[in-house]
């Protein structure tokens, strides 16, 4: 598989993942739990994935020619995945199964679920337009791999 249906791969799993997160008041909390850690790898694997693209960025911040649209995603992307580690991180804390499994009990005063509620909000609105932002490369990636399957099926 190439590197960019790779990557198309993972940002399905992640898209629907993060859906299937969402609808916690549907699968429950312990699904809710689970499936957000479960996320967490993957999420790595899409930076890790995304490095090459990260680093080049940084390095050409400073270059007056380089896009001004490039430097917004840039930016963008660090306070989506800074909102993605607050969302994260307060939902670890509040964990009502996780955490106690490895035996970590937290009392929760209400303050670290008001912070995952409130950054939830933010976290969906900014990956609405993290979506928009890359919806030219999405749909690339859908057409070419569709033909590709239309040319096996021939």
């Amino acid at each position: 598989m190439r590197p960019a249906s790779r990557r198309f791969v993972l940002d399905i799993l992640l898209l629907v993942g993060m859906i299937a997160v969402a609808l916690h008041k549907v699968t429950g909390d312990l699904i809710h739990e689970w499936l957000s850690i479960l996320l967490i790898p993957l999420l790595l694997l899409h930076l890790l994935w995304n490095w090459e693209v990260i680093w080049g960025t940084a390095k050409q911040w400073t270059n007056p020619r380089f896009p001004k649209r490039q430097k917004f995603n840039f930016v963008w992307n660090i306070l989506l995945y800074t909102c993605m580690g607050v969302v994260m991180l307060s939902g670890i804390l509040i964990s009502r199964d996780f955490l106690p499994r490895l035996g970590i009990l937290i009392p929760n005063d209400g303050f670290m679920s008001y912070i995952h509620k409130r950054s939830i909000f933010v976290l969906y609105m900014m990956l609405g337009i993290h979506l928009g932002m890359h919806w030219n490369w999405i749909w690339q990636i859908a057409k070419r791999r569709k033909t590709k399957k239309e040319g096996k099926e021939s």
